[in-house]
């Protein structure tokens, strides 16, 4: 298979072991609803750089990304970083120093001082993990449920008919009465003239 991006559904809870080992993926975002990495999940995948972790990843087994030349990955866990495994990054010390980790803002120092994720060299607080783009928009537009998106009269024109659409399983709002369009930073950008 030759299939470089995969959006799964959110409504997936679990993923099985090695599910994704030796693929051509090069981004995967998990369902927020799955608790845990299964062992050796991306395992040889040699394209894989970048990684987003589900909002309720609680626990990473073995040899997860063994094999993985990871640029990002990014760990939207607040309360407690996510428990790994003896094995979860075995063998892979250079990935301590080439890999960035994204951790929530104000989450930072959490994550530097827990026994595993400490060990990254480059640990970055980030917004979008932090920001979910319907609760933000939320603040400034009335949204209504259209299907898998949410769905209101824009922020930015004066409309009687909603062509403003914020999709939360992607994180992304698009106004097609203006033509805008973008993640929560974006928006922000525009709304408040930042």
């Amino acid at each position: 298979c030759k299939l470089t991006n995969l959006d799964l559904p959110q409504t997936i809870k679990e993923i099985g072991i090695a599910a994704f080992s030796f693929s051509s993926l090069e981004v995967l975002q998990l369902p927020d609803l799955v608790k845990t990495v299964p062992t050796a999940l991306f395992q040889g995948s040699d394209r894989l750089t970048t990684v987003k972790l589900g909002r309720e990843t609680g626990v990473l087994y073995n040899y997860c990304f063994d094999g993985c030349p990871l640029e990002h990955l990014y760990v939207p866990v607040r309360d407690f970083p996510p428990k790994c495994m003896d094995d979860t990054f075995v063998g892979m010390e250079e990935l301590f120093s080439s890999c960035v980790l994204h951790v929530p803002s104000g989450c930072k120092k959490l994550y530097s001082q827990s026994n595993y994720w400490g060990k990254f060299q480059h640990i970055v607080d980030d917004i979008m993990q932090t920001a979910r783009i319907e609760e933000v928009i939320g603040e400034f537009v009335s949204l209504k449920k259209a299907g898998s998106n949410l769905k209101g009269l824009s922020p930015f024109t004066d409309e009687k008919s909603p062509s403003f659409v914020v999709s939360p399983g992607k994180q992304i709002f698009k106004c097609f009465s203006t033509g805008k369009g973008g993640s929560v930073v974006t928006f922000l950008m525009e709304k408040e003239h930042f």
